[in-house]
């Protein structure tokens, strides 16, 4: 799978998404306003979700415009 990442209503990703769909070339559109990124820790366990997308299933990624919006804990600091 391609992730693509980019902003709503870009026509060159427009563009790209039509040859894509021309070779019938399986991918996913990131837009910065419209997933959640989840990334879990675990000793040496990696768990990276995009949306629902899977990060292991992403073999190619190309970034056109946009941002990856994390939310991530606040940590606490002890005295």
């Amino acid at each position: 799978m391609i992730l693509i990442s980019s902003i709503e209503d870009d026509s060159s990703t427009n563009d790209v998404i039509d040859w894509l769909y021309r070779f019938n070339l399986i991918f996913k559109r990131y837009n910065e306003d419209n997933e959640n990124i989840s990334i879990k820790l675990s000793g040496t366990h990696r768990n990276i979700k995009i949306g629902t997308l899977d990060f292991h299933e992403i073999r190619s990624y190309w970034f056109r415009r946009g941002d990856f919006k994390i939310n991530r804990p606040t940590p606490e600091f002890k005295k």
